[in-house]
């Protein structure tokens, strides 16, 4: 369990906001929104954007 709560950029005071993309935000069709773990560190698709379905190798396995 984190004890980070995110919220959107537009309620965090201006220097806490940085490169943060605006909200709201529409992912584009055949990409997606991605966030890493460490919220509070995370280089990810906040900073970014979304990311292309091309641009992903491999796949993912519930076993």
């Amino acid at each position: 369990m984190s004890n980070v709560v995110y919220r959107a950029p537009d309620s965090l005071p201006p220097a806490q906001r940085g490169d943060i993309i605006p909200f709201p935000y529409t992912v584009p069709s055949n990409s997606y929104f991605v966030v890493g773990d460490n919220w509070a560190n995370s280089w990810d698709s906040r900073h970014y954007g979304a990311v292309s379905k091309a641009n992903f190798r491999g796949r993912v396995e519930n076993k």
